[in-house]
């Protein structure tokens, strides 16, 4: 069932985001806004007020392997409950929420032209065209800017099929672009 969130709601959810971004930037940890939240700022100028969930994605090293438990527990520091963390190559990740309302820390690892990520027989390949310098940035609605590709309808154009018309539903598949998930053989 949708909801859409409450103006308070949409308040909260701009100051976990924000609260992520800091503990990730206090590891000088390269990160990208991405997913409904970039979509909703750059469209609607808000985040997309039925979506509960934003995504930082972050470039998987050898440094983001070692800062990981570093991460996970400044979040709970922030009163962050740890849903899902993963440390592993192809599917890093940390899945934090206060509430019903969250965030995913998404890792990528780039090989040859394409970050990517594996997860659940699925391959994630994003062109890295969108995730290499020079990066660009977008401010949100509570005056806090974030990196993001410099070319953002590129990139929304290579996430999802139409996301110039908005599709009420909490079902990300309904969003997806067949170009950006395939399945593995």
């Amino acid at each position: 069932m949708l909801i859409n969130k409450t103006e308070q709601q949409q308040i909260e959810h701009l100051k976990i985001l924000q609260d992520t971004k800091l503990i990730l930037d206090k590891y000088k940890i390269k990160n990208v806004l991405s997913g409904s939240a970039l979509l909703g700022m750059h469209r609607d100028g808000n985040l997309i007020p039925w979506c509960h969930g934003v995504v930082l994605i972050v470039f998987y090293d050898e440094k983001l392997v070692s800062l990981a438990e570093s991460i996970v527990e400044d979040l709970k520091q922030q009163d962050f409950k740890i849903v899902r963390f993963s440390n592993k190559k192809n599917n890093w990740k940390i899945r934090a929420g206060k509430g019903q309302l969250n965030i995913e820390i998404m890792g990528y690892s780039k090989e040859g032209d394409f970050y990517y990520r594996k997860a659940n027989k699925r391959e994630r390949n994003i062109p890295s065209r969108f995730f290499d310098e020079p990066l660009g940035e977008i401010t949100m609605n509570d005056g806090n800017t974030y990196p993001c590709p410099e070319d953002i309808e590129g990139y929304l154009d290579h996430l999802y099929v139409t996301w110039e018309t908005p599709i009420r539903t909490d079902s990300r598949a309904d969003y997806r672009s067949p170009k950006f998930i395939r399945k593995i053989i």
